[in-house]
């Protein structure tokens, strides 16, 4: 993403890059839609991106709204991403967009009975290029982690907004995950202090203390207070 016209020295662009996403039209057709997710590297060292269509010929799916206006007759170029609906959120990890749900039934399915709005979580380099009027976004650090995400990504994204839940869900599904996988993505998303907190590293050898932990005993009220796992009819 351009640094908007800032002259801070702390938003000054020192480098740029360009990965490219192929995106399959709506109707079909033989075509190709390039959006392209340019970096830019600013002294803060945070890398921002920003949506660039480059092939001007095909129409973009609706989930794509422009940011500028037509220029001279053209097209406009920069979009960013509106993700209103789980149908939205679809198309856009379809078209490689890293975001992803995570919903109270996905929670619930797991032995945690909750009842949240879904939450998006959205690759933080692109924070300023997905808007939403349905969902409250989280930002991701790991992109990888929102590729495929499975067991161990959906604990990670849940220890952000609620590090009592993820627990419950670890408790819960012992046998059911590799540990190790769970080390790599709290250490890449750096949660190791929220991790302490509910002292996942009873289920998570070698995962780093960083602070304190809750005590024990308030753990293990909270577990025993918890809301039962619904039975299969």
């Amino acid at each position: 993403m351009h640094g908007g016209g800032s002259n801070s020295p702390s938003r000054r662009r020192i480098g740029a890059g360009t990965g490219r996403l192929l995106l399959a039209p709506r109707d079909g057709g033989g075509g190709r839609i390039n959006i392209n997710t340019c970096h830019g590297l600013y002294r803060s060292m945070k890398m921002l991106s920003e949506l660039v269509r480059s092939d001007e010929v095909n129409s973009l799916p609706r989930v794509f709204v422009p940011l500028d206006g037509a220029r001279r007759g053209r097209p406009p170029t920069l979009y960013r991403l509106r993700a209103d609906s789980e149908k939205d959120v679809e198309a856009a990890r379809r078209h490689g967009l890293p975001l992803v749900l995570l919903t109270p039934e996905w929670v619930t399915a797991h032995g945690y009975p909750e009842h949240f709005r879904p939450l998006l979580f959205v690759w933080e380099g692109l924070a300023g290029m997905v808007s939403s009027s349905a969902y409250s976004r989280v930002l991701v650090r790991d992109r990888d982690a929102l590729r495929e995400p499975g067991f161990e990504e959906f604990v990670t994204f849940l220890l952000k907004v609620d590090a009592l839940a993820a627990r419950a869900v670890v408790l819960r599904n012992r046998g059911k995950y590799d540990p190790h996988e769970l080390y790599r993505r709290v250490r890449n998303e750096g949660m190791e202090e929220r991790a302490t907190r509910v002292r996942l590293q009873e289920f998570v050898p070698g995962l780093p203390m960083v602070g304190e932990p809750f005590p024990q005993a308030d753990l293990d009220w909270a577990e025993k207070n918890a809301p039962v796992p619904l039975r299969a009819p």
